[in-house]
């Protein structure tokens, strides 16, 4: 997926007018139903709603280390499937709490949202 990255990780101005918040992500822009790939090899341990992230998954690959992947517009894989690097886990969309079709990615290492530039693939 190629995209415009619109919100780094970080604290930032909130996009609703809720003053200053930590935003555990980044927000990368894309067109409507463009398909999102997944990061690393590893397994599915959610495929589903979340009522900030929109559809939502969520890909454990060992280590502790976890990626996100939210306000998709279709999921395509389910909970405890094995994906390879590349694979569609679904498609780029909107819903859950955002202001129009970008992919949420975010990183978590050891439950905790790290900075995920360093884990993007060209």
């Amino acid at each position: 997926m190629h995209g415009v990255v619109t919100s780094t990780f970080g604290v930032r101005d909130s996009p609703y007018g809720d003053g200053r918040e930590m935003h555990p992500g980044i927000d990368i822009q894309a067109p409507f139903g463009e398909p999102v790939a997944a990061g690393g090899a590893g397994e599915v341990i959610y495929a589903g709603r979340d009522a900030g992230y929109g559809r939502l998954v969520v890909v454990d690959h060992g280590g502790d280390l976890e990626t996100l992947y939210g306000h998709l517009s279709r999921i395509a894989v389910r909970e405890g499937q094995r994906v390879s690097r590349g694979q569609e886990l679904g498609a780029v969309g909107a819903s859950g709490r955002a202001t129009g079709a970008h992919l949420h990615y975010e990183v978590r290492q050891n439950d905790e949202p790290v900075n995920p530039r360093r884990y993007l693939v060209d």
